[in-house]
């Protein structure tokens, strides 16, 4: 910035003339100035304290602009303050089959927690039990059926606070990685609150709290005032669980032979450890129950966004479900209409082929399933949609293949301006 280098250089030519009026004066007196007495210690001192105000007061600026802002959480932080709640990306959801082994012979009533602990033998990635309810007792003795049971893939975290109470009492958390906020709890003293989707929606005695990307990083948490919600009081704990997922890498294939092996022993009522490894197989629940995962939303498409997006973002038109897909890196070129006054939207997508470049040599050896979106793919995508809770009700979404023909290879060859005289000097010589 011209502002912060004209300030350097008047700053410059100031210590300039204090160190030989110092150096003159002192000379006077039989002294000397240098580095090492204790005026030029001051000087450096002095010139180190400045130098870093001028850059903290530059890179504050540079950050709180859209456009020349360069960490990720500055973007994010305000894409939200103008309403837009950019996407830390979701989890990979997967139904999953639980069945009895034939050597289960044990009358055990086996104790299935909320968040148990499973490894994806697909992938090596760690799966979640997601429940409604804290547990559930599976009684092998009572009931041998097939059980059926959602995870996600991820790993759990949580934090603690204690709160000094107040109205709009506020809390940023921290975190590494891409956080899933449809998994976020939050509990205040042991009891679990509700989200809201802001303050101006809590009830008057509503046990509710609300969050948004914080403006330097992380998650704000934050609690009501009496009248929008129950505002916290002193020494109140509040624990949050949050799910820190790894996006478009928790996908898997459910036509492919997998299992999920539970990480840790399950226990029973009488208190007991039990393995679950010998007494389950864990596969597929059905082949279409798989929910995409997603990543974290790219920084240039967040700065994009910000000042032309709110966070009340429904799937409602074409436009709005070809933004949804370009979360996915797995798609390329889509073109996504719907006809007029239709409530069918229609998307033909290709994959995005360059996942598949390790080098220039590969595009020749490219085939057409390279090209098209798989079908578990395209069943995760359309998953990911349902589960999404963002589409407009009575919309119906197709995803259309393309029909590849041919394929088309454009070569440019451009001559230096140099080169070009050089060609007819020398076709000039040659006709002499």
């Amino acid at each position: 910035m011209k502002l912060f280098s004209l300030l350097e250089t008047q700053y410059y030519n100031f210590t300039t003339a204090v160190k030989n009026y110092l150096s003159k004066t002192l000379s006077d007196f039989g002294s000397d100035y240098g580095n090492s007495t204790i005026f030029g210690q001051l000087i450096n001192v002095l010139t180190g304290v400045v130098q870093n105000v001028m850059m903290y007061i530059e890179d504050s600026l540079t950050e709180q602009n859209k456009w020349t802002a360069q960490r990720k959480k500055s973007i994010y932080g305000l894409a939200s303050m103008t309403g837009y709640e950019p996407s830390y990306g979701h989890a990979t959801g997967v139904q999953l089959k639980l069945s009895f082994t034939p050597s289960s012979t044990q009358h055990l009533d086996v104790i299935l927690k909320n968040h148990e602990k499973l490894t994806c033998t697909q992938n090596g990635l760690p799966y979640n039990v997601i429940l409604p309810q804290e547990a559930v007792v599976l009684n092998i003795e009572k009931d041998a059926s097939d059980k059926y049971i959602y995870a996600v893939e991820g790993r759990f975290e949580s934090q603690t606070f204690v709160s000094n109470g107040g109205k709009y009492w506020t809390r940023n958390f921290q975190f590494v990685g891409n956080i899933d906020l449809n998994y976020l709890t939050v509990y205040v003293n042991d009891e679990l609150w509700d989200y809201c989707p802001s303050l101006y929606d809590m009830s008057a005695d509503g046990k509710q709290y609300t969050y948004k990307v914080g403006y330097t990083g992380g998650i704000d948490l934050i609690f009501g005032n009496d009248t929008h919600g129950h505002a916290l009081k002193n020494d109140d704990i509040v624990k949050v669980t949050y799910l820190i997922h790894d996006g478009e890498n928790g996908n898997i294939d459910p036509h492919t032979e997998t299992y999920f092996v539970f990480d840790d022993p399950l226990g029973d009522i009488a208190g007991d450890t039990v393995d679950g490894n010998s007494l389950f197989n864990v596969t597929f629940g059905t082949n279409d129950g798989v929910t995409s995962g997603s990543d974290a939303e790219d920084v240039e498409s967040v700065r994009n966004n910000i000042g032309y997006n709110s966070r009340s973002f429904v799937l409602a038109s074409p436009e709005n479900y070809k933004e949804y897909l370009s979360k996915f890196s797995f798609v390329g070129y889509n073109r996504t209409w719907s006809e007029p006054e239709s409530m069918i939207v229609n998307t033909l997508a290709m994959k995005n082929y360059k996942l598949n470049l390790e080098n220039g040599l590969d595009y020749f050896n490219l085939s057409e399933k390279d090209m098209l979106l798989s079908d578990v793919q395209k069943e995760s995508l359309i998953n990911s949609l349902e589960n999404s809770g963002k589409q407009l009700a009575g919309i119906t979404y197709n995803i259309i293949d393309p029909e590849i023909c041919k394929y088309l290879l454009s070569v440019y060859v451009k001559l230096k301006i140099i080169n070009m005289i050089e060609i007819i000097l020398n076709l000039k010589l040659e006709n002499l």
